[in-house]
């Protein structure tokens, strides 16, 4: 079982660099913004399954030579996987990227939330297995460092979006769910959120809280620095399960 699971992400993970590679493009000069160029874009990973075994995978960050790194996976126990969508060079040699990041949240029957470990060794599935809840958060954002400097530079943070997903569930309508997308100025400070409740959520149905933010915000670090999440809630009020893709776990 232990090596058909390995056989299987050497394979995902051949897989994924062929994706990402075969995905990178860089514009063509009729096709630029007269203030920048498209140097990447790809397609968002959004199957559950694929997302759960990149997640287990413990591959290291893909960077290419020219500095795109396409992926990223969580180092700890979270199961958190960011995906860039677009990059953008401009005319002043600042790099814009456009970025998603997905965290999933498995819970069983008595309220325990799976590790990395107990994942791996039960055979569990991203779309549920059992009596599993089975959440996926995934928050859209872009940023940039000032002066083109990731490790001096200041970092500039904007969110876009979060879509919340119950991908399982013994209930088959579930009486609450909330989405937050929320962004931090510094460790802990909320500078913006936004969150919406959504009533008797159906196991699959999306649930998409657009952020209000019109600007980047300039942020310490990675740490706190934005956050999408779902909490789903049973009818008394009490959480069930809650899965929050943060940007400290995916960088």
């Amino acid at each position: 079982m232990l090596k058909k699971r390995l056989a299987s992400l050497l394979s995902l993970a051949l897989c994924a660099s062929v994706f990402f590679s075969g995905t990178a493009y860089a514009a063509a000069p009729e096709e630029a913004n007269e203030d920048y160029v498209v140097t990447y874009s790809a397609e968002e990973i959004t199957d559950a399954d694929t997302l759960l075994d990149l997640a287990l995978s413990d591959l290291p960050a893909t960077i290419s030579d020219d500095g795109i790194t396409p992926l990223r996976v969580s180092d700890d126990d979270e199961l958190t996987v960011d995906q860039l969508l677009e990059r953008r060079e401009y005319r002043d040699g600042h790099v814009e990227e456009d970025r998603c990041s997905t965290n999933l949240a498995i819970i069983d029957e008595n309220g325990v939330r799976a590790t990395k470990e107990t994942i791996y060794n039960g055979n569990i599935s991203g779309s549920g297995s059992g009596n599993n809840t089975v959440l996926k958060a995934t928050l859209y954002y872009s940023f940039y460092h000032a002066n083109n400097d990731q490790a001096y530079g200041t970092l500039y943070v904007k969110t876009s979006k979060t879509i919340g997903q119950v991908l399982a569930s013994n209930l088959s309508v579930i009486p609450s769910v909330e989405v937050v997308c929320v962004a931090y100025i510094d460790y802990g400070v909320k500078e913006w959120q936004n969150a919406l409740t959504f009533r008797n959520v159906r196991v699959g149905q999306s649930c998409t809280v657009t952020s209000t933010m019109n600007t980047y915000i300039a942020v310490n670090g990675y740490q706190n620095s934005a956050a999408g999440s779902i909490t789903a809630m049973d009818a008394s009020g009490s959480t069930i399960a809650h899965a929050s893709a943060d940007l400290r776990d995916a960088m």
